[in-house]
């Protein structure tokens, strides 16, 4: 299978489930009016009671409703809506990037390009575990692209390998935050998340019936996922554009004129804050 249709299926993950048919995983934007995932539903029913034909199943079945199940969750559709603004907004600065020959171009403005380059998958795998509710894991995966961000930004005006070697990507934290205030804040939530602590592990902790202690895989924070992902995806344009500028054909969050600094009111920021702000509402008011 191409990698990029596998990444186009997780993008937005969705699964049927049944005894005899296991986890069947399917692209959701081809569930048009919930055709596919019934006619999916239908193949589940017919291997778990080993009947070969689907149009018996369907006749034996027809007042049972196939209705998806995330129907009720539209908080989580507008989470992975806010991955693919996050994901666009990042490849749309990748596509502008062209070598400008009279510009000046360091080692480590090549080494940080190639550093924020590798992150997109970084922030698949992020977004990827945030679907799943492993949010101490795609915390973690979220610092580690922060820390990216922030070693690229230190690097950009080394010439020298040996300069580069001696840079630790996770004391970098300060010249991204230097550049743009709201890194700060994310790398303190992110650390204490990654570094979880006895609130954390309770939260995740109860008990069954039966009084047996359980602990459930992850946590359902749609609107903090969000904020993640759009917070990062802001940073690494900023970064892009900051260590990048003068071989950028477009430039959409930074000021060229005032050395690449990010501006204040850039639009990407005012969107990403409206999707967190209408995922805080979905949230708060629930579906029945």
């Amino acid at each position: 299978m191409h990698a990029s249709a596998l990444f186009q299926t997780l993008e937005d993950l969705a699964v049927i489930s049944s005894l005899g048919a296991g986890t069947i995983l399917y692209d959701r934007r081809f569930d048009h009016d919930s055709g596919l995932s019934e006619n999916l539903r239908a193949v589940a029913i017919a291997t778990s009671l080993g009947v070969k034909s689907i149009d018996k199943v369907r006749r034996d079945y027809e007042d049972h409703q196939f209705k998806s199940h995330d129907t009720a969750q539209p908080a989580r559709s507008r989470y992975v809506h806010a991955y693919r603004v996050a994901q666009r907004h990042v490849e749309d600065s990748l596509d502008s990037l062209e070598t400008n020959p009279d510009a000046s171009l360091t080692l480590g403005m090549y080494a940080g390009a190639v550093a924020l380059q590798r992150l997109k998958f970084s922030m698949f795998a992020a977004h990827l575990l945030y679907q799943l509710r492993l949010r101490y894991e795609a915390d973690s995966v979220a610092r580690h692209v922060l820390e990216q961000i922030a070693w690229a930004v230190a690097v950009a005006g080394f010439t020298q390998d040996d300069q580069m070697a001696r840079v630790q990507p996770q004391k970098t934290i300060g010249k991204l935050t230097a550049l743009c205030p709201e890194a700060g804040p994310l790398y303190g939530a992110l650390s204490d998340a990654t570094h979880a602590g006895m609130t954390y592990h309770l939260a995740v902790f109860e008990t069954n019936e039966n009084e047996r202690g359980i602990i459930r895989h992850g946590l359902t924070d749609w609107t903090g996922s969000a904020a993640t992902i759009l917070t990062l995806a802001d940073l690494w344009v900023v970064a892009h554009e900051y260590t990048q500028g003068d071989h950028l054909k477009r430039i959409v969050s930074t000021d060229r004129d005032a050395g690449y600094r990010p501006t204040e009111n850039r639009p990407f920021l005012t969107a990403a804050r409206a999707i967190v702000q209408e995922i805080i509402a979905l949230e708060a008011n629930p579906p029945d």
